[in-house]
């Protein structure tokens, strides 16, 4: 498999758009894009679930190939999952107080 990497710069990503300025900075320099074009990366893995018992915080960590993750969280094993954390690249992330305001939290993973 090969990698190929293209630099887009903002001209070329509002082309199709057809803008009216020729300006050469659209803001988009915090852009991030997944593209899922290729094969799917196995399913990722939680690998650990702390509770910091002053604070009250849980973390999660996990491994994964994905490029990017999403941390969602339930109520019950059996769901409805709904989006706890944003967009991550990172392979952990931190429900701020979780263990404070819920009695109990499932969590699960997406990646792209």
């Amino acid at each position: 498999m090969s990698c190929q990497y293209q630099e887009l710069t903002p001209f070329l990503l509002t082309a199709a758009f057809a803008p009216v300025e020729h300006l050469a900075d659209f803001g988009l320099d915090a852009l991030y894009i997944v593209t899922d074009a290729i094969p799917p990366a196995p399913a990722p893995r939680i690998d650990s679930i702390r509770r910091a018992s002053s604070s009250g915080d849980v973390s999660v960590g996990w491994n994964g190939s994905g490029r990017v993750f999403q941390v969602e969280k339930a109520g019950r094993a059996t769901g409805p999952f709904l989006p706890s954390s944003p967009i991550l690249p990172d392979l952990s992330w931190v429900d701020f107080g979780a263990a404070r305001t819920d009695a109990e939290g499932f969590y699960r993973l997406r990646q792209w």
